[in-house]
């Protein structure tokens, strides 16, 4: 891996890769959060599927609200999401390593080394695991909404 490419990898990790989603959130349940908590968790609705939801107040977006009715306003919500992050960097390195251990398999077949050939496949095949993890670590972050949390004990 050449520095530019770890440089860039651990750049991106602290970065992180956040997941958003609408959420509709009553006035009146705004209003009483003022002055507001940073920790405040607060009833809405996803606006995609209606379903009822808790959602930490530090991770709305109010520049983006509008307004839906007189009662509702529509809200963003974006928060880090570490296993969509994850799931990128090992996704991003098995492809690196895969395609690496594919030139040389290709040079190796080329120049007629079956060692050089064997080493290429090899390495090329070692990072499936990688990205297969990956690929599973993103899939359940993109299925995580880390801007939620269970409801409240009163």
């Amino acid at each position: 891996m050449t520095p530019r490419v770890l440089v860039a990898l651990l750049a991106a990790v602290p970065c992180g890769c956040s997941s958003q989603a609408y959420y509709l959130i009553d006035r009146a349940v705004l209003d009483a959060q003022a002055p507001p908590a940073l920790d405040a968790i607060i009833p809405a609705r996803r606006a995609a599927d209606s379903q009822s939801a808790y959602v930490r107040l530090r991770a709305l977006d109010f520049s983006s609200s509008t307004s839906v009715d007189p009662s509702t306003v529509r809200v963003l919500a974006r928060a880090r999401n570490p296993l969509v992050t994850a799931g990128s960097v090992l996704t991003w390195v098995g492809t690196a390593i895969s395609l690496g251990g594919t030139i040389v398999a290709v040079a190796g077949k080329g120049r007629g080394d079956d060692g050089l050939f064997l080493i290429g496949g090899i390495t090329a095949l070692a990072a499936e695991p990688l990205m297969l993890t990956g690929t599973g670590l993103w899939i359940a972050g993109a299925n995580r909404r880390p801007y939620e949390v269970q409801r409240p004990i009163p």
